[in-house]
């Protein structure tokens, strides 16, 4: 999937299977450019960058293989009713 992001090393856009990416922080700012920079990152990278950053969470839409898509969540959040699987 291309995306509008740009990704900073190679100056075209991000191809990724990272739909979506919420985040909850302190700030509107602070959201806003975790949501960027995990964008432009791999999943297993935002995760991994997430790990040693406790006051913020993220909520991820990734496509699956095919046209399944799936919610994956970092940090203590439930969300009700999921219409795509919740990845474990």
């Amino acid at each position: 999937i291309l995306g509008h992001t740009i990704n900073p090393k190679s100056g075209f856009p991000v191809q990724s299977d990272i739909l979506s990416v919420t985040v909850i922080a302190e700030t509107c700012m602070e959201a806003d450019g975790w949501a960027t920079a995990l964008m432009a990152l791999s999943y297993s990278e935002g995760v991994e960058i997430l790990g040693k950053n406790e006051n913020i969470g993220a909520i991820w839409l990734l496509k699956g293989s095919g046209n399944i898509r799936e919610i994956a969540i970092n940090g203590n959040y439930k969300i009700i009713n999921p219409i795509y699987d919740i990845r474990k």
